[in-house]
């Protein structure tokens, strides 16, 4: 119920109706909505069949209605159900104001569901407001929609959050999410191609079938339907995962409503009064070839879509196993059916829910020390896996206000959550997730540290790690606690010293600071005409910052506009969540040296040719900044050309360097460009054999011809260079890793190490 008033996110208040969980009472009041709402679309929707088609052909539309329906999902259902109404009030005006008020009521509903739901719903309903485009008319028409959603919108949110206040800043927020989206969430997917295909095919036949009606209902069906299909191709293109779906169910819903629309032989005589070019229509032969067209798409679409394992997503309150043994229906294709089929069993339903998510978040509970640790002291999630809050209840959870930081699209909402950092509610703790134990994880191939660039550099002065989770079957995360008032300060403020201009796929050699420097730097990129156009109706190319190392790697993170301006992290570069602990305690961080960086782009001709950057510095008021390289290299690898062997059993490799103390080792594998299941393992083993230190890392994590990191507490006090490592892969299903060695007779495999 915070959603939407001291929250950002794209959820408002009422956002809890999507995706209903058995919390308090919102079980209850998810069945009586949703099955209130589809029994009145089911009523509007078998109305709109009924007074366009002929009796002959009533069957025909209703038949079709049954068909479609599993397209209607939660987030298609008031859209689809203001489409509905709104193509009804055009057939008899006399209605139109009232019919567009309650649209006006359903669109407040949708706003405070969620923002994007909200927008459609307007969107369509402006659209049929201001036509006829007869001046008194069309504005006494939009006056209607504008009054009806002001009064609607603000008694749902004073209903829901018990005040007005918030309403101009959920509105504000929302955009700036919206403005941020596109550039920062999109990203090419496999397969993409082949479904931009059918939602291109599918929108020329909507447009044709449209063209094939009668003029008086044509620009109306247009002001209406083009632009909950624009919405939904932003949603389906720009975010391609299950997003990819609204369009499919939208463009499969709308052309339902055409071909009913085309199955009347004539325009209702009460809209087209006085229209010009009002008539009456024949279906033709070439109307029924793209109705088929249409449909033929549609069902290639969704068995597409669905080969392609994309998840459909489907109503919330879907029928569970107890149904079976009761007589009822499992998995129903009808939705407006599922929830009265559930309410027939709520509490066997209610614990269905209950069963489902202890086994769901049974992984997600934190041990014992931690919450002891934790206790009733404020805490935020300073990561996307928020399911830690619904797996430890007892935790006093105190969010930033945008509590997903990686939606900190713009500098606006950067500042909102540095703002929070800085003040006196800051949280006390902060649980930063580290999955596997492995490479810094971030979102679609950035690195973390991009995300939010103005509320992190409070976060290095405020908050240090205290305790690191990494046991096997545990949370992999790490608990930072904001430091006591008074505690000086480890980084001073950014300061600008340098400016250049560069050039796609030019390598820019790191300019030189001091010892002790946090090294950044912001990107003044200028979009021309055409690049704006693109972003606008699709998205840009993706563009990566490719860090040259100093031991002659390379690593490659994908950068996205907004952050660019507040400032891109250089340098140090942390590969491990290890080192990013080690640099917030204020020790030395482990990595390699950063010595250059290059800007690259899969489409460079979308961007300028050159452009500027400033490069930034942050002085350590510590020694956590030296950037003494620490790695030490297994000298097998320069030794001879390795092969991929597969790890059948345990393989051996010496550690011909001293190593008093070990933090990380890489090693490189093969998964012959599959993603195995299993286990694999690294144990570190003196000359006596003992087990000094082992780390566990999820196989399916592992990347082909890729180094794999493996993290360990550091090994202190090991005398002598007699060191052994012991990998091992314990495998799931049929899943096959190799490790790169000389021979499957040589006892070595190729890795590399991090220490001190």
């Amino acid at each position: 119920m915070r959603f939407g008033t001291d929250l950002i996110y794209t959820y408002g208040p009422l956002g809890f109706l999507l995706h209903v969980e058995n919390v308090r009472n919102n079980l209850a009041i998810g069945f009586v909505f949703w099955f209130s709402l589809y029994l009145f679309f089911s009523i509007s929707l078998t109305h709109f069949i009924l007074r366009l088609t002929s009796s002959s052909a009533q069957l025909i539309g209703l038949a079709l209605a049954l068909i479609v329906a599993s397209f209607v999902d939660t987030e298609r259902l008031l859209p689809c159900l203001v489409m509905v109404l709104l193509l009804l009030a055009f057939e008899d005006l006399r209605h139109k104001v009232a019919v567009l008020a309650l649209c006006g009521a359903l669109t407040s509903v949708a706003l405070m569901a969620k923002f994007p739901i909200g927008i459609t719903c307007f969107g369509m309903t402006v659209g049929s407001a201001v036509w006829p485009l007869r001046f008194p008319i069309a504005l006494k028409q939009l006056l209607v929609v504008l009054l009806s959603v002001v009064v609607f919108f603000t008694s749902f949110w004073f209903a829901s959050c018990g005040s007005f206040e918030g309403i101009p800043a959920y509105f504000v927020n929302s955009l700036q999410l919206t403005s941020g989206y596109t550039s920062v969430m999109s990203l090419a997917r496999p397969n993409e191609n082949v479904s931009l295909s059918y939602f291109i095919v599918a929108i020329i036949l909507i447009i044709s079938m449209i063209f094939f009606l009668p003029k008086s209902r044509r620009n109306h069906l247009f002001l209406v339907l083009l632009f909950p299909l624009f919405v939904s191709w932003k949603s389906g293109t720009v975010r391609f995962d299950g997003h990819v779906l609204a369009l499919v169910n939208m463009a499969t819903f709308i052309g339902l409503l055409l071909c009913v629309m085309s199955l009347n032989r004539e325009a209702s005589h009460t809209c087209t009064a006085g229209i010009p070019g009002s008539h009456r229509q024949r279906p033709r032969s070439r109307q029924v070839i793209i109705l088929a067209l249409f449909f033929i798409a549609c069902v290639a679409m969704n068995e597409g879509l669905a080969k392609m394992r994309f998840t459909r997503v489907v109503h919330p309150l879907i029928s569970r196993d107890y149904t079976e043994g009761i007589g009822g229906v499992k998995d129903s294709w009808i939705p407006g059916l599922i929830p009265l089929i559930d309410s027939l069993h709520f509490e066997q339903y209610k614990k269905s829910l209950d069963n489902d998510a202890d086994a769901n978040l049974a992984e997600s509970r934190f041990s014992k020390e931690l919450l002891n640790i934790i206790g009733q002291k404020s805490v935020d999630i300073y990561s996307y896996e928020l399911g830690f809050l619904a797996a430890n209840p007892t935790i006093n959870y105190h969010p930033k206000p945008v509590f997903q930081h990686f939606n900190a699209f713009t500098e606006r909402l950067d500042q909102l959550n540095e703002r929070f950092f800085a003040s006196s509610g800051a949280p006390e703790f902060l649980i930063m997730y580290h999955p596997n134990n492995g490479f810094v994880v971030g979102v679609d191939g950035r690195h973390p540290l991009y995300d939010d660039p103005i509320a992190f550099l409070r976060i290095m002065n405020s908050y240090k790690p205290i305790f690191v989770e990494d046991r096997l079957g545990r949370p992999q995360v790490a608990l930072l606690q904001h430091q006591e008032e008074g505690a000086s300060a480890r980084f001073g403020d950014p300061i600008s010293f340098k400016e250049e201009i560069v050039k796609w796929n030019e390598t820019v050699d790191l300019p030189t600071t001091g010892r002790s420097s946090v090294l950044r730097l912001k990107v003044d990129l200028q979009k021309g005409v055409l690049s704006t156009i693109q972003e606008a109706v699709f998205r840009l190319s993706p563009m990566y910052l490719t860090y040259l190392l100093s031991d002659g790697t390379s690593r490659r993170f994908r950068l996205v506009p907004p952050h660019m301006k507040s400032g891109v992290w250089v340098s140090p570069l942390f590969e491990d969540y290890w080192a990013l602990y080690a640099f917030l305690r204020g020790k030395p961080w482990l990595g390699p040296k950063v010595v250059a960086v290059r800007f690259e782009a899969d489409d460079s001709l979308a961007f300028p040719e050159s452009f500027k950057i400033i490069w930034e510095r942050i002085e350590c008021l510590s020694e956590s900044c030296d950037s003494t390289e620490s790695r030490i290299f297994n000298s097998s690898t320069r030794r001879f050309r390795s092969f991929p062997i597969p790890i059948t059993s345990t393989l051996v490799a010496k550690v011909d360097a001293p190593a008093p103390t070990i933090a990380a080792i890489d090693v490189r594998l093969s998964t012959y460009a599959k993603t195995n299941e299993g286990i694999l393992t690294l144990q570190i083993v003196d000359a006596e054999g003992r087990i000094l230190r082992e780390s566990h890392v999820d196989a399916a994590t592992t990347r082909d011809n890729q180094y794999r990191l493996f993290t360990f507490n550091p090994l202190e006090d090991v005398e002598g260079a007699s060191l052994e490592l012991r990998l091992m892969y314990q495998p799931t299903n049929d899943g096959t890793i190799a490790a790169w060695r000389a021979s499957a007779s040589v006892a070595d495999f190729d890795f590399r190490v991090y220490g001190h």
